[in-house]
């Protein structure tokens, strides 16, 4: 806040996203089933990509994979999902993308979401928790995060506060 106060740092909120199911609702093959992959991410992050699994229409995919994200101030959370076919020896097709956004803290809820993909052939199930750490007993940001002395991060950021005075 000023040159003789003490340094204070925006410590992310940290969310852990947890993709419980995928659902082919058209596999868009009337011959046989396809192989099937899907793309899990998060603020265009792929953290995984799982697959091949052989899919029809109707069938689920039990995913069950979480994964930890940080989000600092002035970022959204966007939770997202694609999913291809490749039916062999005709053509591969794309299911679509999900996109889930979160503007803040306040839009979690600790239900599962189920979104349909923009066109509307695979739905994606997910959860998400918010993280809760030491730091974020300081004061929290209007959106994500919250400031917290330097001091107490200097033991994730190697000599944080001394090479900040050097600045």
């Amino acid at each position: 806040t000023s040159p003789t106060q003490p340094y204070q740092a925006a410590r992310p909120t940290r969310v852990k996203i947890t993709f419980d199911k995928i659902k082919v609702i058209d596999d868009n093959d009337t011959y046989n089933s396809g192989e099937a992959t899907f793309d899990l991410r998060a603020n265009g992050k792929v953290f995984k990509t799982i697959g091949e699994f052989t899919v029809n229409s109707g069938d689920t995919v039990d995913v069950n994979l979480a994964f930890d994200v940080d989000i600092m101030p002035g970022m959204e959370l966007k939770v997202e999902c694609t999913g291809n076919e490749d039916d062999f020896w005709l053509f591969d097709d794309n299911f679509g993308t999900v996109q889930v956004k979160f503007a803040g803290k306040s839009a979690i809820t600790s239900a599962p979401y189920t979104a349909l993909s923009d066109s509307g052939e695979m739905e994606l199930t997910f959860h998400v928790q918010l993280v809760t750490l030491p730091t974020y007993s300081y004061p929290e940001l209007p959106n994500w995060g919250n400031l917290c002395p330097l001091t107490v991060l200097s033991s994730e950021y190697v000599d944080g506060p001394a090479r900040i005075n050097a600045m």
